[in-house]
C-alpha cells in the first residue's frame, strides 16, 4: 500500500513501477491485471507499457489474467522501491505457465 502523509492523508507516490507487455497474437484482446500488495492498480494491454506511480518501500507485485481458471497469474515478485526509483518489468505469454512477469 502507498505510504500516507500524516498531514494530508494522501499517498506519497515518490517512486514508480513500469510494466511493458510483449506483443503476442494469442490473447491479444485480454488485458493483464496488475496487482501490487494484493490490490489491482491497473491493466496493461497487448504491446503496451504502463507506468504506475507508487510509494517507496517493500511491495509484492504480480500479473493476473482474468479469464483463465488455472495458471492465470504469475509468481509474486518482491521489490524494494527507494525514493524516485523506477523499477521496470516485462510481461507476456510463455509456456508452461502461460503468463510471466520478470524484472528487466
Amino acid at each position: 500500500m502507498p505510504q500516507l502523509n500524516s498531514s494530508s492523508e494522501k499517498p506519497i507516490l515518490n517512486a514508480s513501477i513500469t510494466i511493458s507487455r510483449k506483443s503476442f497474437f494469442g490473447g491479444a484482446a485480454i488485458p493483464f491485471n496488475i496487482i501490487i500488495d494484493g490490490v489491482s492498480v491497473g491493466k496493461v494491454d497487448n504491446g503496451k507499457t504502463v507506468n504506475i506511480p507508487f510509494s517507496s518501500g517493500l511491495h509484492k507485485i504480480y500479473i493476473k489474467v482474468p479469464v483463465w481458471n488455472r495458471n492465470n497469474h504469475t509468481d509474486e515478485i518482491l521489490v524494494d522501491l527507494t525514493n524516485t526509483q523506477n523499477i521496470k518489468f516485462i510481461c507476456g505469454y510463455k509456456a508452461p505457465n502461460f503468463v510471466f512477469l520478470q524484472k528487466v
